[in-house]
């Protein structure tokens, strides 16, 4: 059972609470800068295997690091526990509010900083208002779909991440929005398929965002002895109840579907903690 005024009443009032219900229409900006064309061969034939490659090559690091078996089994079994916590820590309602602080601290240690600063942004605003939404969510399977190695660290903490230049080659450059300002920019992340690094401002040629040959060498380099962390991308289908209780919209949603849930490890690679998952984002709301 579903009340609304219309699809556009519900995702304006939904927008400050970063789920998306089944009838949120899910728009994806496409990247500035991007080549507009692509040459065929390296299109359908270099940029794949080059794809491939770096697949390959993020799989064993990530085998090495936990072993072959972790992420079918340990991983998954996690996955699917942490996620109905993550629904019950993203609920609120005005009459919790003398526990909000505590639920708020209960959901950020879940999330990294981006997916944090967005939710709790979201929570405040709802408690502000007076709004409420509630999640459940019984977990039917989980599916590991991509694994991703970042070598270096992040000097501060992040808001988001924005594609700044897309490359014939199916690379990428990102760049990190830090501090209180959206606006604000501060490292790059240099992405090659399944493999990344973490480069400063300085390593960057601002007009054509690009970077040397020589100057990735050195500044790669750095990040790979700075350590690493390990990034999981994976599908949880879950029976979902999702209610909210808006000033001009109410919700109450009941469906099965696949939730794209992305996790990595809050420290860089160090054998004790690499296991200590956070969630990083969740039907690419970031």
């Amino acid at each position: 059972m579903q009340r609304q005024r219309s699809i556009a009443t519900l995702t304006n009032a939904l927008i400050k609470f970063p789920w998306r219900p089944t009838s949120y229409s899910v728009t994806f900006l496409p990247a500035s800068n991007c080549p507009a064309s692509i040459p065929a061969l390296a299109k359908y034939i270099l940029n794949p295997i080059k794809k491939q490659s770096s697949k390959v090559v993020a799989q064993t690091i990530v085998n090495n690091a936990l072993g072959p078996d972790y992420m079918a089994h340990d991983f998954v079994m996690g996955a699917s526990q942490v996620f109905p916590l993550f629904c019950e820590a993203i609920s609120f309602a005005p009459s919790q509010s003398k526990d909000r602080e505590i639920r708020f601290h209960r959901a950020g240690q879940l999330m990294t900083g981006p997916l944090r600063e967005k939710f709790l942004k979201g929570l405040e605003s709802m408690a502000l208002a007076g709004e409420a939404a509630k999640i459940n969510a019984k977990v039917n399977s989980t599916k590991v779909t991509s694994v991703w190695v970042q070598y270096g660290e992040i000097s501060h903490p992040v808001q988001s991440i924005q594609v700044k230049k897309e490359f014939e080659d199916g690379s990428r450059l990102l760049v990190l929005k830090v501090g209180d300002s959206a606006f604000k920019e501060g490292d790059f992340i240099y992405e090659w398929n399944n493999l990344r690094w973490v480069l400063p401002r300085k390593a960057v040629i601002r007009d054509c965002l690009e970077v040397s040959d020589s100057t990735f060498e050195r500044e790669s380099t750095k990040a790979m002895t700075r350590g690493f962390s390990i990034g999981v991308e994976s599908t949880v289908n879950a029976d979902i109840h999702f209610q909210y209780n808006g000033k001009k919209v109410i919700v109450d949603e009941l469906c099965r579907r696949g939730i794209k849930l992305c996790f990595q490890n809050s420290l860089n690679g160090q054998a004790e903690n690499i296991v200590q998952w956070r969630i990083s984002n969740i039907d690419s709301c970031i």
